[in-house]
């Protein structure tokens, strides 16, 4: 493949602004492309270079200036083949795949294992009947040499690449196919195809402990505790020699079960204890035990499926030198087919086995122990998949089944309904299920050659791992270690842990003087702390091994990483010396040697070694580069002259220069001087070959680790990624402060960056998006991974500490923003952050937990597009995003999780499963609610309830029903409560109904369980409006709750209420002075003044029930009210009643007629008329109208009070006026017929109490005489008066009454329905109340949840109308407000995005202007700051005026340069007074600018006045220190 035209000298093109100052002037002749070209060919004649034009990396005119270099010596054709440009290609584009490959593997990541001691192979020969043992001791080089360990140490990751995990491959002489940790993981057994047998490796080193030999391919494993005593010759038990028992089945049908002593000192390490054959194959084998506690019950036995399908149990029972002598084998199952696989479960009623067969058939049985055998009894479930069952699993607790198999679909068995509940679909066959010791995660292995981590909460893929081969086995070793087999002789080792600090505060110098450099291995960490450099070694624990003292501030430290010297550590500072040291380890003893000395110049500020090692290169505040040999300590050049303060240097990369050859050592050193550059450097000729420039200052670059691309940062928080072979800008993006430094980790794949924004970020290379962000105690200044381990990665913060983080293939949930967009994230990142659940609180509900208007506007988008993440909990403290939602108290989270719950969003698409009814988020979201509706404003409530749907019945299909059959009911649990009242119908069905009488409908149910119980209703009732009830849900509650039986309830008291009614209206019509007459019975009087008394003594009872279960909460009702006061008035008449019976002095019975009180009479009846009337509530025709009443009567409550002080006021008026008006007389015969007499009625004036009735009649009834006006004195008067009060009241009043009843009229029938509802449910809660408590529980019970059948879509699915119970009139209002609210969120789109337009265009202009601006201040200072020695200087004109150029930009009110005018008009002051006062405005232009241009800038509050840092002034290259 030929180079590119970059590296070929053709150098007329300029890519990205990046220059290639290493030309020739016969580009075209001067390279020989021949593929037998050589690395010794000679170079043609170098010239000088006359000048440089660098080309701004941003400059959109991408020019090219031609610079006389010399050519680049090319290298064969071969050597910069494709994989380097593949790899550039991708590295700033997304990677579907990544595939590990271990071609590359250096030395030192290869380990052979060699034994020392002899290996022990176990042979079996069969005979007959009889089986011999035969044991063999071999020496262990020649096979366990064949079984090789790659990577150097376990703790390492395999190329560093810490985002995969892989530690080791186990590399095997034969095909592996099946693989299992021990119980305590202290050992693993790779079982092997063909003659491989069984290897046991140790999991600290891996290291081989022991060979198996087996006659035919290992098919199957399974590990247990040994149930016999293991003693020793003494009786006693070592623990560190327990035995376990190791079973191991074949294709040729042996079965042979081992006892493996791990670390024994008495015993061998294996041992075969019993040894069986099957008729055909062993296809599948398993030990009866729990596979989460690894308890197994006594006695042990052995399960084994054959391939003609038979189902085989070893059982055993006694000691162990009996073991062979009383163990069993019987058959216990049978299938059609081979049983590829089988698993136990432990339940509450007993042990369940799980079998799946070649064909699909998923089959469990109850196991039971009767007289001393295992025998399967029921059968529990059976399930017909398409394609081979491969992998069965039960969970922790054993509540759920995990099957996976041929048809690439995991589905999740409810061993409670025996149901599949969820469907995880997978690319590929599942080969193997495992979950993790703590159940936190599933692993799935596939025939697609990747490794699924399933989250156990969300059931959702968090993490893919590639493999080169089929995933066949899978195993977990401890808390973190999978084993599995990657491809046919590789077994690989995956550290699965997250990235995590280790909580190490190790001390580092302050600010930019701290450095970090790791040692090739990442063993050793460097740091510089003030005049020291501290080493520090990671595999014991980051402890201290030796501090290397200077005389002088450290400035740099670097490890050498080229082959042969990577011991070696270079040392720079203030001192100017270049101290070069060596590491050596000794009998375990870490030894520090100096090796060289040499002095340069003061201020050495950076170091590097060159990619071979040969060279040293230092630079500093000199401005000056130089170049050391390391074999004679000597200079290789004359210092080089940078044109700035040397601060960076890095070199490039070994894997890349392998790459490239020759062509590498024109790229080979990178430095960074102060400016708006960085320099290329060629390390043949020493000199610049290539300069990339920025708009700001260059602060950090890096090379990455295996290509020729070159990151930068610069001060204006970007970041640029340069292919240097091809001259192009590859990627870029912004971090949000100046960065400080740049290093990429050891496979490339991510990049870590330290910037001013006091946060340490973490990109992936492919995006370059954000996926750690780690706070920053300052300023983030260092950070460094360590070596090609990959496992650590080292932060400094500004304050002088450094943090060890702890690498690892998950993300740190706490190391993600919730402040940051859910798309800001790759896509693979943001389902690890959102639907995993870690260790702590998980993303969902830190984004609850922070609170601000971003991380709300983040859960709310996590919420609708990702709604499964409110399955994640906190697996330290178990509390989930519900129970998180109650302890923050914010209504409007709340509202925000619930109503996800509750709108459908989690109903689960799957026609056979639902993800929400399954798990325990109804119960949460209950409880959630319950809180809201009792500590937050009803609204939220309202909301919630309103935004409540049904969602389809899990594992049903449609059903046909009649008109007349029942549509809602209410059941125990959310499956369908219709299997034995109506019949399921299938598609072909659909088209036979009668659409007369018969339609198909689905079944639904409400998410929430719980809502019609009596503490929810009361809480409801007590807390909330009637809007509350104006929802489909409530409605479907109220209507189930009301037929459960509390109607039944209520025509009973609705009876009991009416004859009581009854039997008062008589008692009082008998009792009353006024109506009791000599007619009237004593006996009957007596009898119903004693029925009277004992009925409300009943009443009574019923109330204090009420009030005592609802805790007293019962009176806020004011029918509740009527009820209490009816009580009270019955009791006082009728006691009054028999207590004013003196006649017999008996007090029973009643002998005097009338002795009842009128007024207590008349207020008892009223009373108990209002009590009537709340029973009316309870009939659908009536409970409206007295809706209407009530709300009528509290609507004119303001109007009576008008109306009675206009009454009064005209009452007092007409008094006044016809006090002196006489009452009608009339003359009329006397009833003997003797003679006359007049009768005259009162004065209708004669008093207040007669006057306020007569104005009544004459305002309010109209009723009057004329003769009154005129019989007044003041006629005139009265008659005026009388107009007014008649136009007041009659007219103006009564009609504004009618308008007020009217509108509350209306009002009631707009929430017609939310009224009636809630009188019902007022209704509801009194009769639960009254109910027996058992009775009570049984109805709330059997109405845990809601169901309804609902119209279906034609294919099944559930079609909900909101309407379904709403008025026409509130379904047009939502619509209104739906609409409304989507039109303002348009509008505030449209806005903002208008906004961002504006911003960007104004800043650009700006930028510019202040740029030019910028530089003239620029020339000016530096002017200044050469003559400052020759005495004052006038002001200078063009300062003054560029500051008021800039000034003239902005409002008058806003005067950022101000100083600058002042300072520079006090120039006549002595010159280092000038200098130091010159320097303050100038960094208030800069922090001006900088917030202008929404850069943030910020300095270091601490930095002392007298010190000024040269960061603050880079741009302008001035340091008070120069100048005395």
């Amino acid at each position: 493949m030929v180079l590119p035209a970059a590296v070929a000298g053709v150098a007329g093109h300029a890519l990205c602004g990046v220059v290639a100052q290493t030309t020739c002037d016969e580009c075209q002749n001067c390279f020989d492309f021949d593929s037998n070209a050589t690395s010794n060919q000679t170079q043609p004649q170098h010239q000088d270079t006359s000048s440089k034009n660098p080309i701004p990396i941003d400059d959109s005119t991408r020019t090219f200036q031609q610079a006389n270099k010399p050519a680049i010596p090319t290298k064969p054709k071969t050597s910069l083949g494709a994989n380097r440009q593949e790899s550039v290609a991708l590295f700033a584009h997304p990677i579907v795949t990544r595939v590990e490959t271990n071609e590359d593997a250096s030395e030192n990541d290869v380990e052979q294992n060699s034994p020392q001691k002899l290996k022990t192979s176990i042979h079996h020969q069969k005979d007959g009947d009889d089986s011999v043992v035969e044991v063999d001791y071999e020496g262990g080089d020649s096979t366990v040499a064949s079984n090789q360990v790659v990577s150097g140490k376990s703790e390492f990751f395999i190329d560093g690449n810490f985002h995969y995990g892989k530690v080791r491959d186990i590399e095997t002489q034969h095909f592996c196919y099946n693989i299992k940790f021990n119980l305590d993981s202290t050992i693993l057994a790779i079982g092997m195809n063909n003659t491989g047998g069984v290897l046991l490796y140790e999991t600290k080193t891996f290291s081989l402990l022991h060979t198996i030999e087996r006659d035919d391919t290992v098919s199957a494993l399974d590990w247990a505790d040994n149930p016999f005593p293991d003693n020793d010759e003494e009786g006693t038990t070592h623990d560190d020699e327990r035995s376990q028992l190791l079973a191991v089945g074949g294709f040729d049908g042996v079965v042979t079960i081992y006892s493996v002593v791990k670390g024994s000192r008495t015993k061998d390490l294996v041992t075969a204890i019993y040894d069986v054959r099957v008729k055909t194959d062993v296809m599948s084998m398993a030990f009866v035990k729990d596979n989460a506690t690894n308890y197994a019950p006594h006695p042990l036995a052995l399960v084994i499926g054959e391939m003609d399908g038979t189902v085989s149990l070893l059982l055993t029972d006694g000691e162990l030198n009996q073991f062979a002598s009383k163990s069993k084998m019987t058959k216990i199952d049978e299938h059609q087919n081979e049983v590829l696989a089988v698993a136990f479960g432990f339940v509450e009623d007993g042990i369940i086995m799980a079998t799946g067969t070649k064909y699909g058939l998923v089959r469990v049985s109850a196991l039971v122990l009767h007289n001393g055998e295992w025998k399967v009894s029921d059968l529990l479930f059976e399930y017909l998949r398409t394609g081979a069952i491969r992998a069965l699993r039960f969970n922790h607790d054993s509540t759920s089944l995990i099957v996976g198999g041929y048809d690439k679909t995991v589905l999740l068995v409810d061993t409670y309904l025996w149901k599949v509940v969820h469907e995880i679909h997978v690319d590929g066959t599942v080969n193997t299920i495992e979950f993790d010791p703590f159940h936190r995660y599933l692993l799935l292995g596939t025939r697609s050659k990747i490794l699924t981590v399933i989250d156990t909460s969300t059931h959702h893929p968090i993490k893919t791992f590639q493999t080169l081969g089929w995933v066949t086995c899978v195993t977990w070793g401890g808390d973190s270690m999978i084993a599995m087999r990657s491809d046919d002789k590789t077994v690989s080792l995956i550290k699965f842990e997250p990235i995590q600090s280790l909580g190490l505060i190790l001390e580092s110098s302050r600010g930019e003087e701290c450095s970090m450099s790791w040692s090739y291995d990442g063993r050793f960490l460097a740091r510089t702390h003030k005049n020291e450099v501290i080493i520090n070694d990671s595999k014991k624990e980051f402890e201290e091994v030796s501090r290397l003292g200077q005389n002088d501030s450290v400035r740099d430290v670097k490890f050498c990483y080229a082959e042969g010297k990577r011991e070696r550590l270079a040392i720079v500072g203030n001192d100017g010396f270049v101290r070069l040291f060596q590491l050596r380890i000794s009998v375990g003893r870490i030894h520090v040697e100096p090796l060289a000395s040499i002095f340069l110049e003061p201020n050495l500020w950076s170091v590097c070694w060159s990619t071979d090692g040969e060279t040293i290169i230092a630079g500093g505040k000199g401005e000056m580069l130089h170049f050391i040999c390391t074999k004679t300590y000597k200079p290789l050049h004359e210092p080089m002259k940078t044109g700035g303060r040397v601060k960076t240097i890095d070199s490039l990369s070994q894997a890349a220069q392998s790459d490239l050859g020759d062509f590498s050592t024109s790229i080979g050193l990178a430095i960074t001087v102060g400016q708006n550059m960085a320099q290329i450097f060629d390390m043949n000729t020493y000199e610049s070959s290539m300069e990339i420039t920025r708009k700001r200052t260059v602060r950090c670059l890096r090379y990455h680790p295996t290509l020729p691309i070159l990151a930068v940062g610069d001060g204006s928080n970007g970041i640029v990624i340069v292919d240097l072979v091809a001259e192009r800008r590859v990627a870029s993006f912004s971090v949000g402060g100046r960065v400080n430094s740049i290093d990429f980790s050891p496979a490339g794949d991510f990049m870590a960056v330290g910037s001013d924004a006091c946060t340490f970020t973490i990109h992936e290379t492919t995006s370059f998006k954000v996926v750690q962000e780690i706070p920053a105690k300052g300023f983030a200044m260092s950070v460094a991974f360590s070596g090609t381990s990959g496992q650590y990665l080292a932060i400094a913060h500004a304050d002088g500490e450094t943090d060890i983080i702890h690498l690892g293939p998950l993300l740190s949930i706490d190391c993600i923003s919730p402040g940051v967009g859910v798309h800001e994230l790759p896509e693979w990142a943001l389902h690890e952050a959102i639907y995993r659940s870690p260790q702590g609180p998980p993303f969902l509900q830190r984004c609850m937990f922070e609170g601000s208007k971003e991380s709300l506007v983040c859960a709310a988008k996590i919420l609708k597009e990702f709604p499964n993440a409110v399955l994640t909990f906190d697996r330290t403290s178990g509390v989930g995003c519900f129970e998180f939602a109650v302890q923050l108290r914010k209504p409007n989270i709340m509202q925000l999780i619930m109503t996800t719950l509750v709108d459908g969003t989690l109903d689960s698409q799957n026609e056979l499963s639902s993800s929400l009814l399954t798990t325990s988020m109804p119960i949460d979201g209950f409880l959630t609610l319950r809180d809201l509706i009792l500590h937050h404003p009803p609204g939220f409530a309202t909301d919630i309830l309103r935004s409540m749907t049904f969602i389809k019945v899990p594992f049903v299909v449609p059903i046909k029903v009649r008109s007349e059959d029942i549509k809602e009911c209410g059941s125990s649990h959310y499956t369908n409560p219709w299997d034995d009242k109506l019949r399921s119908i299938n598609q072909q069905e659909a088209y036979q109904i009668d659409p007369k009488d018969q339609e198909i409908l689905v079944p639904a149910v409400l998410p929430l369980p719980g809502l019609g119980t009596l503490d929810f209703l009361s809480v409801l009732i007590e807390n909330t409006g009637p809007d509350v009830f104006d929802n489909d849900a409530m409605g479907l509650v109220l209507v189930v709750m009301w037929n459960a039986g509390v109607r039944n309830y209520f025509l009973i008291d609705f009876v009991l209420n009416i004859a009581f009614y009854i039997l008062w209206v008589l008692f009082v019509d008998r009792s009353s002075s006024n109506t009791a007459s000599v007619e009237h019975a004593v006996w009957a009087v007596t009898f119903l003044a004693w029925a009277v008394f004992l009925a409300n003594i009943a009443f009574t009872v019923e109330q204090s029930i009420r009030l005592t279960r609802r805790q007293g909460k019962l009176f806020r009702s004011s029918w509740h009210q009527v009820d209490l006061a009816c009580i009270i008035l019955v009791y006082a008449y009728t006691i009054l009643v028999i207590l004013n019976d003196t006649s017999d002095n008996s007090y029973f019975h009643v002998s005097n007629y009338g002795p009842g009180n009128v007024p207590l009479g008349v207020i008892s009846t009223l009373a108990l008329t209002a009590r009537f009337i709340s029973l009316l509530r309870g009939f659908d025709r009536t409970g409206w109208l007295v809706s209407v009443l009530t709300q009528n009567f509290l609507d004119v409550r303001g109007f009576i009070v008008v109306i009675i002080s206009i009454l009064v006021g005209f009452t007092i008026a007409f008094r006044l006026l016809f006090a002196d008006v006489k009452g009608e007389c009339i003359v009329a015969l006397e009833d003997s017929n003797n003679g006359l007499i007049s009768e005259c009625e009162g004065d209708p004036f004669g008093d207040i109490p007669r006057s306020l009735l007569s104005t009544f009649e004459l305002t309010i009834l109209g009723s009057y005489e004329n003769s009154l006006l005129f019989d007044s004195n003041q006629s005139v008067l009265a008659a005026i008066v009388f107009i007014t009060a008649v136009t007041v009241v009659l007219v103006v009043a009564l009609n504004a009454l009618i308008a007020v009843l009217g509108d509350s009229f209306s009002r009631v029938q707009e929430n017609v329905t939310a009224n009636r509802r809630r009188e019902r449910a007022e209704l509801i809660v009194e009769y639960l109340s009254m109910m027996p408590v058992r009775q009570r529980k049984q109805i709330e019970q059997s109405n845990q949840y809601f169901h309804a059948l609902l119209a279906s879509d034609g294919h099944g699915d559930l079609l909900v109308h909101k309407d379904d119970w709403q008025g026409g009139l509130n379904a047009l209002k939502r619509e209104l407000t739906e609409m409304t609210v989507s039109n303002s969120e348009m509008t505030h789109q449209a806005i903002n995005q208008l906004r961002e337009e504006l911003k960007a265009e104004i800043s650009g202009m700006m930028r510019n202007e202040i740029t030019t601006i910028l530089n003239d201040i620029f020339v000016e200072v530096k002017e200044i700051s050469k003559s400052q020695r020759t005495g004052p200087l006038p002001p200078s004109k063009k300062v003054v005026s560029a500051v008021q150029a800039i000034n003239g930009k902005f409002q008058k009110n806003f005067h950022p340069f101000d100083g600058i005018q002042r300072n520079f008009g006090a120039l006549h002051t002595p010159m280092n007074d000038m200098t130091r006062t010159l320097l303050r405005p100038i960094r208030q232009l800069d922090n001006s600018v900088r917030g202008v241009l929404n850069i943030n800038d910020t300095r270091e509050e601490n930095v002392d006045n007298n010190n000024i840092n040269a960061e603050t002034n880079e741009d302008d290259e001035f340091d008070e220190e120069d100048y005395p």
